[in-house]
């Protein structure tokens, strides 16, 4: 329950109680009241403790149900609820969260005499799951924009990379792995052009590719070639994450369903991310080398 209220998306689905019939849970909102987790605090300015309040809890007898947490013969509602910091006391998360099971969990479960509904369901449902999912989050999630990832963008990448990570937190798979490979298309020649220059790297050979590349640009063997020629920092990962990257580029959008896109977004994302930061690493470390060298020849 935690991990879900901490870190699921808008729209995704996580299992917060498997096979219901051993352990009877969140059938009911009541269930989540009191629930803590952690979550960013606007007012800190960091992570901090969360507390779920539920208005009005009824406070039932379990296992006591009525009609309204039904769909059929399907656990399914959807209630509102107040999130509260519990370090400043101020700072407010606003959810709509909506339960449902994968398959009929009706009175068949519970002792007939203590459901509330008008029928009943004789079918016994083995390994059924509860899941939830947040359809309605407010204040939107906050955005994690790595600045110095964001620094090695022109202005027009920026705002792919700033759509792409927004995907991602609002669920669209399909959305941000569009956004991912037009950064890579765009930008993957200007990461290997800034790799050459790195003191590790093979800046003769790598340079000795990209001619190549320019004179047939639909050829596609630079991406492939250069694995030997990238600094020690990008050849330890054990694979070639310039070929990784130009990869993701030439598999259809519409292969994979919004779960799976958002997997691969992330790990993109990750990888992305890894490459950049190891270029700007150690491009840092040259020039205050630099800048010591100069000061002692002063």
């Amino acid at each position: 329950m935690e991990e879900f209220l901490s870190n699921a998306l808008l729209y995704q689905k996580y299992i917060i109680q498997p096979n219901f019939e051993q352990d009877k849970r969140y059938f009911d909102r009541d269930h989540f009241n009191g629930q803590t987790f952690e979550y960013y605090c606007e007012i800190e300015q960091k992570n901090t403790t969360f507390e779920l309040e539920i208005s009005n809890p009824r406070r039932m007898t379990y296992p006591q149900l009525d009609e309204s947490v039904f769909d059929g013969d399907y656990l399914n509602y959807t209630f509102p609820a107040i999130c509260v910091c519990k370090s400043c006391k101020r700072n407010k998360l606003y959810l709509l969260i909506n339960v449902f099971s994968d398959k009929p969990i009706s009175d068949i479960i519970f002792a007939a005499g203590s459901i509330h509904i008008n029928y009943k369901n004789d079918i016994y449902n083995k390994d059924t799951n509860i899941i939830a999912q947040k359809v309605g989050v407010y204040p939107e999630r906050r955005m994690h924009v790595n600045k110095d990832v964001e620094k090695f963008f022109c202005r027009e990448t920026k705002a792919f990379y700033y759509k792409g990570i927004k995907s991602i937190n609002e669920n669209f798979g399909v959305g941000a792995l569009a956004y991912f490979r037009r950064i890579i298309e765009k930008e993957l020649l200007n990461i290997i052009d800034a790799i050459k220059e790195l003191p590790d790297a093979d800046k003769v050979m790598i340079e000795k590719l990209i001619k190549e590349h320019e004179q047939n640009p639909s050829v596609s063997t630079i991406y492939s070639n250069i694995q030997n020629y990238l600094p020690s920092s990008l050849r330890m990962l054990g694979d070639n994450p310039i070929k990784l990257l130009y990869n993701q580029t030439s598999e259809g959008l519409h292969s994979l369903t919004e779960t799976e896109s958002i997997e691969k977004a992330n790990k993109i994302l990750k990888l992305l991310e890894f490459v950049i930061l190891k270029i700007n690493e150690e491009k840092s470390i040259v020039n205050d080398i630099k800048s010591i060298i100069k000061d002692l020849k002063k």
